[in-house]
């Protein structure tokens, strides 16, 4: 079954002291789908301190067990731990003891012989306590809630009331702070239920009739006076709420009160400062004026009579169009008005205007009223006559003629901003990035000349009145034109005393640099692509060149042993040999390539590298006989350890071997292992000594690079791809070691190989011949019968040849796809799959073998995952998704063999 409801992992507690029940559990919990972890106990030491270190969320107990007992458990996570779910599981209980449980706080209890309802019963359980939960929650939030409301009541500035209208009229609640308010105390409101009239403002006395009887004032805020219990009088804000009955029958009011005197006192002092302000209007040198939506004056001070010679009755109820404004002044004030009652923001523009004085420059700030609406209705127009502090601003300018040299001649553009975001001065390379004369520019806000969003003056406003502009930035700004441009850009303020604060903004494009640089990005991001090609093209190639390799080494193999011909025998095994060496080329290859790409794996654990030379060495003494060779391991103690990687390790010993073996003629090969002191460190030593040809000096340094070897070209006298000693080498550095080579042409060459070790025992020169058969004692007994196993494979060719592989060794079956091998698996108990990954079909073969593990009996049964994917991770992908064992395509008859025989433990 499938728990429900249960979507987060939960940690369970198992008490438990039988190993055989803890898995029938564990069984039954995967199966019911619950996600879980669990911690098993079987002490009540071990119990307790689990409750508190591993904070369980289910705990689960035998009844019985040696020294502790269900009900103990249970009595402690009662007490101590109430709303964690607690099951008895027992093999064996009546119905009393039962009823004891869930009386002393179990939540359910299971038989084991019924174990399979466990899920179920983690479901009751969980939600049982969920729901207890909820309600202790509930209860306690009521209890907080009515804690908070004492506490609101009590301690608010605020009157809190309950005023009864039927069947009498009383107050029901009266908080405190009404003896801070008006003087009186609850216990005086509830001995006369109609105190607060005698205390009302004689004039507001219809108006509280009013708040109470009629819906005209009901939860509205109702300004009313009171005379406090001292004499004074004070002004209170009431709001009042109607309880009605279930006949909609008025019974009673609950309000607030709390005293505005203060406010009123400040809403007196603000009109008598409008009023002070309105006159002071009236004196201020700068135009003050307000205009309505039809851009009408509502007002206008009497500064307007000295700039125009208009008096100021003159301007009431009239635009300025009607005024006769000059026609380029006019433009530009209806253009800005516009944009006020449109968008609600404060507009700032520069103007200039003939007046008898002559030509004189104003600073206009047009400023939005809002209304209760939240629209702009009228407008507040502030105009200051700016001529002389220009031109005080020129004259700074003017004085630095420093400044001013960098200013002009700089090919990076510089601008000059007020406070409003208005471009005071504009350089020539501004000029050449905006592509406008300055004219045009200056005198403009900013924020005309580059696409931006509508807040971005604000913004500017904002942090130029913090000063908290940042000192440096890059961005991409596109320009009116819709140009992008990259530029770099850096801000830093201009103050000079008795002048206003400027802006100084100091462009530089930079957009080919910065085109350059994601182009850069895009061709890095290309080559990453192209090397994901690359290893995807290879791990395909892999598999396709491995899989009929299994045919033709297999075949190849059973003809040159069972054909009687000689000179047939010899072709078969010429096609062997031709197989091999198309495997160990293609091996080299993918070596080379993950080498390459730099996304080789490492794992370096503590090896004992004279047991594994011991098995390369044994592994190779066939290809010696087979040239007339000898091949001698020797080493001067049994147990040498450093920490390397098993894989890497063992292509690096055995590249340098197959190395000798192939380039040596006469004689044989000695491979010795040591440790030596050498600058008070540890050091294995590994040398791979030959009688064979020698290496030429000229070619001693070029070994070790890819595709290399010492006899090249047309002449080439060996095979190979003359990338074993470049793989050799690049293992042997990651794994923090070094090769090195000394040769002599026609007298042979010495490999050394050099790692840090980890430990040193006692030296003892030993010699090995390794002509032994090494078998290793047994673990399992011997199957009595010859013992039936799967293949599951859909290259006939492959499956051919694993069937004469195995020919009197088990009983082969054999499924084409993944569905047949399910449906046979259902029929049929395996004692082993041999599971080829890459199947064609609905379904590969990983997910072949997942759905084969939840079939009765298969959960542990051996899966061989057999693969021509071979790259870098491949096989501990395959081994953490199922699978037990690993046989890599192409194999031989004799890895197959051994593999199934080691397996299975047969003789």
């Amino acid at each position: 079954m499938n728990i429900t409801g249960i979507k987060n992992k939960i940690k369970i507690l198992l008490v438990e002291d039988n190993k055989h029940d803890v898995k029938l559990l564990d069984y039954h919990l995967q199966d019911s789908g619950l996600n879980y972890e669990m911690k098993v106990v079987d002490t009540e030491a071990e119990y307790v301190s689990s409750l508190e270190e591993y904070s369980p969320d289910l705990i689960i107990s035998d009844y019985k067990l040696p020294t502790f007992n269900g009900m103990a458990a249970l009595n402690i996570a009662v007490k101590s731990y109430p709303l964690i779910p607690f099951i008895i599981s027992t093999g064996s209980i009546n119905e009393e003891v039962a009823v004891e449980c869930i009386k002393a706080g179990a939540d359910d209890y299971v038989l084991k012989e019924q174990i399979k309802r466990i899920g179920s019963a983690i479901d009751g359980a969980i939600k049982k306590k969920l729901l207890l939960k909820e309600k202790l929650q509930a209860e306690e939030a009521l209890r907080q809630s009515e804690k908070k409301f004492r506490l609101l009541a009590y301690n608010s500035r605020d009157l809190i009331f309950r005023y009864q209208l039927f069947p009498e009229h009383k107050y029901e609640f009266v908080s405190p702070s009404c003896i801070e308010l008006i003087g009186y105390t609850p216990e005086e409101h509830y001995a006369d239920p109609y105190l607060h009239r005698k205390i009302l403002h004689p004039d507001d006395k219809q108006k509280f009739d009013d708040m109470i009887y009629t819906d005209k004032y009901f939860y509205k805020p109702v300004e009313i006076r009171w005379q406090h219990k001292n004499g004074y009088w004070i002004w209170g804000e009431q709001i009042n709420i109607p309880i009605y009955n279930s006949d909609q029958k008025l019974i009673a009011i609950e309000g607030t009160a709390r005293d505005i005197t203060e406010r009123k006192k400040s809403e007196f002092i603000i009109r008598k400062k409008e009023k002070e302000l309105r006159t002071l209007s009236q004196n201020l040198p700068d135009i003050i004026a307000r205009f309505d939506r039809n851009k009408r004056h509502l007002f206008i001070n009497e500064s307007i009579e000295s700039i125009t010679g208009i008096p100021v009755s003159e301007f009431i109820g009239k635009t300025n169009e009607e005024l006769g404004m000059p026609e380029e002044n006019l433009k530009l004030w209806n253009e800005k008005i516009e944009l006020v009652f449109n968008s609600g923001k404060i507009v700032s523009y520069l103007f200039s205007f003939d007046t008898k004085d002559g030509t004189r420059l104003f600073e206009t700030r047009l400023i939005p009223e809002i209304s209760e609406d939240s629209t702009v209705q009228t407008l507040l127009s502030i105009v200051r006559d700016v001529t002389e502090d220009r031109k005080n601003q020129e004259l700074i300018l003017k004085a630095n003629e420093q400044f001013k040299a960098v200013w002009e001649n700089s090919f990076e553009a510089m601008r000059l901003t007020d406070s409003e975001g208005m471009i005071i001065r504009a350089n020539d390379a501004l000029c050449r990035l905006y592509d406008k004369p300055r004219e045009e520019i200056e005198g403009k806000m900013f924020t005309e000349f580059f696409k931006c969003s509508p807040d971005t003056l604000q913004k500017y406003k904002e942090r130029f009145e913090r000063r908290n502009f940042e000192p440096k930035l890059e961005r991409e700004v596109e320009l009116l034109d819709g140009k992008k441009v990259w530029l770099h850009l850096s801000n830093s303020f201009i103050e000079i005393k008795d002048q206003p604060i400027l802006l100084l903004s100091i462009f530089r494009d930079f957009t080919e640099n910065k085109i350059a640089e994601i182009e850069t990005l895009n061709a890095k991001e290309k080559a990453e692509e192209i090397n994901r090609l690359k290893s995807s093209f290879l791990a395909n190639m892999s598999h396709e060149l491995r899989t009929p390799l299994i045919g033709i080494l297999g075949f190849a193999e059973i003809l040159k042993n069972e054909i009687e011909d000689s000179s047939l025998s010899e072709y078969a095994n010429t096609i062997y040999l031709s197989g091999k060496r198309l495997a160990e080329t293609l091996n080299s290859i993918l070596d080379f390539s993950t080498l390459e790409s730099e996304k080789k794996k490492k794992n370096f654990v503590p090896l004992n590298v004279v047991e594994i030379i011991s098995d390369i060495v044994e592994g190779s003494l066939k290809d010696a006989k087979e040239k007339n060779l000898t091949l001698e391991f020797k080493y001067t103690q049994p147990v040498i350890y450093a920490k390397l990687d098993k894989v890497m390790f063992s292509q690096v010993i055995n590249n340098v071997l197959n190395n000798a073996i192939k380039f040596t003629v006469k004689g044989g090969v000695t491979v010795n292992a040591s440790v030596e002191q050498i600058d008070n460190e540890s050091r294995v030593r590994i040398e791979v000594i030959d009688s064979g040809i020698g290496i030429p000096e000229k070619f001693i340094n070029l070994i070790f690079e890819p595709f290399r070897q010492g006899s090249e070209g047309l002449n080439r006298n060996y095979q190979g791809t003359g990338l074993g000693l470049t793989i050799a080498k690049k293992y042997t550095e990651l794994m923090d070691g070094k090769i090195s080579v000394r040769s002599k042409t026609g007298i042979g060459s010495i490999f050394i190989i050099e790692f840090p070790a980890i430990s040193v025992t006692e030296h003892k020169e030993s010699t090995v011949k390794l002509e032994k058969t090494i078998t290793a004692p047994n673990e399992k007994p011997l199957l009595a019968e010859i013992p039936d196993i799967l293949l599951v494979e859909d290259d006939q060719t492959n499956q051919l040849a694993v069937r004469y592989f195995l020919s009197g060794i088990v009983q082969l079956d054999i499924a084409n796809n993944g569905e047949t091998a399910i449906q046979m698996a259902k029929t049929v108990k395996y004692s082993l799959i041999l599971m080829d990954i890459g199947l064609k079909g609905e379904m590969n073969g990983l997910e072949t073998a997942k759905v084969i593990r939840k079939i009765d009996g298969y959960r542990d049964i051996p899966i061989v995952a057999v693969s021509a994917f071979v790259m870098d991770g491949d096989k501990e992908r395959f081994l953490n998704e199922g699978c037990t064992h690993y046989l890599p395509k192409p194999f031989l008859r004799g890895d197959l063999v051994k593999m199934v025989r080691s397996i299975l433990n047969l003789s």
